[in-house]
């Protein structure tokens, strides 16, 4: 590693410090290192922090790609449970719920998702039937009630923890919906008159009707709008519950009342806002102009002395800058303020003085403080030399070094005492030092004269020194003489003063046979230095070997080699260790960086391959199958060519990215299934807008408004018969209810009930004009014998070459005709149920007599192409022509 790359700084997630790398998970956003902390970090609570951040991330408003990666990195349960019921985006919902497998968790999202999408997903994904019936019990949400009930009433008893008949119970006494409680009495209501037989209809509850209807007329006098607003929809909740079973009289008297009591309470609204509106005009005023002024006159009266000068000019540069405005309130604020600053002022000139004058106060005690430090520091000073001379005067043994200087330090005292308290103090101590100095002067004297004897048994203990080291020379082992001289050396210390006269002489001779041991001892050393010379070669010869594994083994034989070679000295082991540890160093350092290089290009690898993931998963979910598809196959390809990654993240980044291209191709082997089953859902959510549409005053958005409605759902795919049938159900039920409550706004235009109710009688006729006499004539009403007659005499007509032909041309005209009274019937609008049914019958049957009657083409024509784009049908005689144009069932 070079100087510079030493001096950069390194990002504070990389620190050794697991409290550094906390710190900076704290500020990260990139996904990408926080899922590497949050799976690999050593640190337990780092990789919380990093895990939490990430949480943070699919949870916030940022990039939805952002959320997607992150969430990558999230591997518990209560993480992905988090992003599928609070995630902003669905996406990463949807992502987060395709990973969770537990029933619980699955439930939990269908009860509380943020998405309508993610709901249904999560509740089409759930099989324990014990956690649906809890969604369709707990779920707040409409939809997802609903459909959790369809699924608990499909299913078989023997699947549930306790009967469905109690379940059902429960969910229409206890459920959060208003909407499941309605459907689960409704489906015991059916299950009770199926297994009876009694007849569905039950007597009316007249009385709570009409008081129903008193209280809902009453509220159209009541005042305020949130609690009149719940109260309404609180009654015609009871209401909804007596349905079906309720008086046509008091149906309308309820109706009646209940348009009274919303367009009463939207009239509070409408005056509730011209008052909120007013309010905001007077706080808009107050927060422009009297506001600011305030807090400017606050901040002026406020302000602490010493800041006042600063604020006060402030104060004075904003006011000039505020917008103006003239009223009496103006000048009022503006006297307020100019009182303001003049005490301010005076304020900041009182304080000015205090200060100036607590300032020479302070001066003065700092000086007389300082001047009485040192006096106590002084006395302490000379009580603590009194003390230790005092108790050094004490002492039975008594070292001359000490006591020679505890003796000058009491005659420098005594010469020069320094300031004090007070005169009786220097007295004091001056008395105290005299007695110290008489007290040991003769000690030190005394102990002079016993140094002087010491000094002469010295002399002999050194002579019997130097005979023992001239003796080491006759010692074979040379480390073994070096001890010994290290012995005797010390020896030699504590008897190191001798007589002046022969302590050179002595220190000379034992100097000299010292040496001697040291050539010894230094020719051993020098054999051992020349081995660790030799291995330090050999290492420097391996340093820049390339064969990692066989090189470094043989670096550990030589380290091994090194530890068992005695030591060759402290100074010549420093230089040839620092040789022979800088040859290992390097050899090592380049396998360290051949190594991270690996690793650099596993973590590109690594990288392009996460890129391959992010790309799988957006695209698991998509339903352009085709394409989607091959770009699949080549993402599959690409991951081939891309090279290896590190073994820890191999397998498991195989797994994700094998993950999604399974979860695309599953979907793939299922996609008609899938692409109806969002047909479906998008049927039902035009049923779901229609049925919680809000009519706007405007007739024309209104019209508009349903027109487009019913526009999409015209355009819709086809589905199979049965889903279309109830679907289609649903939402001419949905329409009728919106037109039948405002019928005067739809009278006069192409959503009038009656209107369209005449054209459909029209159209019946004309199909029913279409037939022929003898058609017509096969009335119930007609005798067999006449019916006969009839249709004999038109087959002989019809006989002749002139007559096959006109009657040809005749049924081709009819036929054109048929398609455009068919085209017409499909563009009608809104008709009620009881009335559509009977014409919708009869067009039919209109129809269906028509395909009957239609003669069979000439054998010539038979071979020639249908007008539809088919063959004719090739048959015997002159049976009817069955590939006729059939009339459209689709609005049934």
């Amino acid at each position: 590693m070079g100087l510079l790359d030493r001096l950069r700084p390194r990002p504070g997630w990389t620190h050794e410090d697991p409290k550094v790398r906390r710190e900076a998970v704290a500020t990260l956003q990139d996904p990408a290192i926080l899922s590497d902390l949050a799976s690999a970090d050593p640190d337990e609570r780092v990789r919380e922090e990093a895990a939490d951040a990430l949480l943070d991330i699919c949870l916030g408003d940022g990039d939805e790609e952002d959320a997607l990666a992150a969430l990558a990195g999230l591997s518990e349960a209560r993480h992905l449970v988090a992003v599928a019921r609070s995630a902003p985006h669905e996406a990463v919902g949807r992502a987060a719920l395709a990973r969770l497998t537990d029933a619980r968790a699955m439930g939990s999202v269908a009860r509380n998702g943020e998405h309508a999408s993610v709901r249904l997903e999560a509740l089409e994904r759930l099989d324990d039937p014990d956690e649906i019936g809890a969604i369709a019990l707990k779920s707040a949400h409409k939809e997802v009630a609903l459909a959790a009930l369809d699924k608990v009433a499909s299913l078989a008893d023997g699947r549930l923890s306790t009967s469905l008949p109690d379940m059902l119970s429960n969910i229409a006494h206890r459920a959060r919906s208003r909407a499941a409680v309605h459907r689960a009495r409704a489906i015991l209501r059916e299950r009770r008159h199926e297994s009876t037989g009694e007849p569905g209809a039950a007597e009316t509850d007249r009385e709570r009707q009409i008081m129903l209807c008193d209280e809902l007329e009453t509220l159209a006098l009541a005042e305020g709008t949130k609690r009149l607003a719940a109260q309404i929809s609180s009654l015609h909740d009871a209401w909804t519950d007596l349905l079906p079973n309720v008086d046509e009289d008091l149906e309308r008297r309820f109706e009646a009342a209940y348009a009274a009591a919303r367009r009463h309470l939207a009239a509070n609204r409408i005056e509730l806002a011209e008052v909120r509106r007013r309010d905001r005009e007077r706080a808009a005023r107050h927060e422009r102009h009297i506001a600011p002024r305030l807090a400017l006159i606050d901040k002026v009266a406020s302000a602490a002395e010493e800041r006042a000068a600063v604020l006060l000019e402030d104060a004075r540069w904003e006011w000039a800058r505020l917008e103006p405005f003239t009223d009496d309130e103006a000048q009022d604020l503006q006297s307020r303020f100019d009182q303001a600053c003049e005490e301010c002022a005076a304020r900041h000139a009182a304080w000015e003085t205090e200060q100036e004058k607590a300032r020479s106060e302070a001066e003065r005690a700092r000086e007389r403080e300082e001047r009485e430090r040192r006096e106590r520091e002084n006395a302490a000073r000379l009580t603590r030399l009194c003390d230790a001379s005092e108790k050094i005067a004490r002492a039975e043994k008594l070292p001359l070094r000490q006591a020679e200087r505890a003796l000058r330090q009491v005659r420098a005292a005594l010469e020069d005492p320094g300031p004090l308290p007070a005169r009786r103090d220097r007295r004091s101590f001056t008395d105290r030092l005299k007695a110290i100095q008489s007290s040991l002067a003769p000690r030190v004297r005394e102990m002079r004269t016993s140094e002087s004897w010491r000094r002469w048994a010295n002399t002999n203990v050194q002579e019997k020194l130097c005979a023992a080291a001239e003796g080491l020379a006759a010692i074979a082992d040379p480390e073994a003489a070096g001890r010994r001289l290290a012995d005797l050396q010390a020896r030699w210390r504590t008897a190191s003063t001798a007589i002046p006269e022969k302590s050179q002489d002595l220190w000379n001779r034992f100097k000299s046979a010292a040496d001697i041991v040291r050539d010894r001892v230094d020719g051993v050393r020098s054999e051992r230095s020349r081995s660790k010379e030799a291995l330090c070669e050999q290492a420097e010869s391996l340093a820049d070997s390339t064969d990692w594994v066989k090189t470094a083994e043989t670096l550990k034989g030589l380290q091994t080699a090194w530890k068992s070679i005695g030591t060759a000295g402290r100074a010549p082991d420093r230089a040839l260790w620092t040789r022979f540890r800088g040859a290992c160093d390097r050899f090592f350092s380049r396998r360290k960086e051949d190594l991270a290089r690996r690793k650099q290009e596993w973590r590109k690898n690594l990288e392009a391959k996460e890129a391959l993931i992010d790309r799988a998963g957006t695209l698991a979910d998509s339903c352009d199958w085709q394409t989607t598809a091959e770009v699949m196959r080549g993402l599959q390809a690409e991951w081939k060519s891309i090279g290896p990654v590190g073994r820890a993240k191999s397998q498991a980044i195989w797994k994700r990215f094998r993950g999604h291209c399974d979860r695309f191709f599953d979907r793939y082997k299922r996609r008609d299934e899938i692409d109806r089953e969002r047909h479906v859902a998008e049927r039902e959510a035009i049923c779901v807008e229609l049925e919680s549409f809000s009519a706007p005053d405007d007739q024309e958005a209104l019209l508009g408004a349903l027109k487009e409605i019913r526009g999409r759902w015209q355009r819709g795919p086809a589905l199979p018969r049965a889903q279309a049938a109830a679907l289609e159900t649903r939402f001419n039920a949905a329409l009728g209810r919106l037109i039948e409550s405002r019928p005067e706004r739809f009278r006069d235009t192409e959503m009038d009930p009656e209107a369209n109710r005449k054209r459909m009688e029209e159209l019946c006729a004309r199909v029913e004009g279409l037939l022929p006499a003898g058609a017509r004539a096969a009335d119930e009403s007609i005798s067999p014998a006449t019916r006969l007659a009839t249709l004999w005499v038109e087959a002989m007509a019809s006989n002749t070459i002139g007559g096959r032909v006109a009657e040809e041309a005749k049924w081709r005209s009819a036929e054109e005709e048929l398609r455009k009274v068919q085209s017409a019937w499909r563009r009608i609008g809104y008709v009620s149920e009881e009335a559509r049914r009977p014409l919708a019958e009869r067009f039919d049957r209109a129809c269906r007599r028509f395909a009957e009657k239609r003669p069979a083409p000439p054998r010539a024509a038979r071979s020639s192409p249908d007008p539809r784009g088919g063959r004719g049908r090739r048959g015997r005689g002159g049976g009817p022509h069955r590939k006729t144009a059939r009339p459209d069932r689709s609005r049934r």
